[in-house]
């Protein structure tokens, strides 16, 4: 698990679209990634981390995307929901083409209460286990932090930083998620929700607020 695998996708380039259209009062304004608080419109490839963090988000990601022949449609009723799927667009990639290459095999519910879900991926015939959830619940599980894409094992400083990261972004009134991955090495070890979600990467920490 030196490096996290990551989805081979056409150039994001190729994937612009000028037409979309965003109908949701937020947007995607803060990520902390790579250990960085970053405004989120200056993330590109040219970051480390940058492919696997936009992966996840994707996944994770339960607004649906058509086309109408002019625009793009976000389909949700969630407003966070669909400004993630308009920041994935804008950053060029193709929210349908991921999920087709990173297909879904399982769904894990890891806390009811607290909203933390899991999604099980096939990536390059491995299995990764995605989760997005509230910060607080979901950094819990996490034992490592993705930097450079690579996982380096969680300490004090690095803690220190990510909640100073938090700070800043809930005294600007965002609204906060985490990301978390974890590669499996058995499908059995699905059958055991606790013990599969614990040891987890923090990917990221991203911040959504109004427009």
């Amino acid at each position: 698990m030196d490096n996290l695998l990551s989805l081979t996708v056409p150039s994001t380039s190729k994937l612009k679209n000028k037409d979309s259209k965003n109908f949701s009062a937020f947007s995607v304004s803060e990520v902390f990634i790579d250990g960085k608080l970053r405004k989120a419109e200056s993330l590109d490839d040219t970051e480390k981390g940058f492919g696997v963090f936009m992966h996840s988000l994707i996944l994770t990601n339960s607004a649906k995307i058509i086309n109408n022949g002019k625009e793009k449609l976000f389909l949700s009723r969630d407003g966070y929901e669909k400004a993630i799927a308009s920041y994935t667009l804008s950053k060029g990639f193709n929210k349908n083409l991921i999920e087709n290459l990173a297909p879904k095999i399982s769904e894990l519910t890891l806390d009811p209460d607290k909203n933390i879900k899991a999604t099980a991926h096939l990536i390059n015939e491995s299995l990764r286990l995605v989760s997005r959830g509230s910060p607080d619940e979901l950094i819990k599980r996490c034992t490592h932090i993705l930097l450079d894409s690579k996982p380096t094992k969680l300490t004090r400083r690095l803690s220190r930083e990510i909640n100073e990261a938090l700070t800043i972004m809930f005294e600007k009134g965002l609204k906060v998620y985490a990301l978390a991955v974890k590669d499996i090495e058995k499908f059995s070890e699905m059958l055991d929700i606790e013990n599969v979600s614990n040891g987890m990467s923090l990917v990221a920490l991203v911040g959504i607020g109004n427009k």
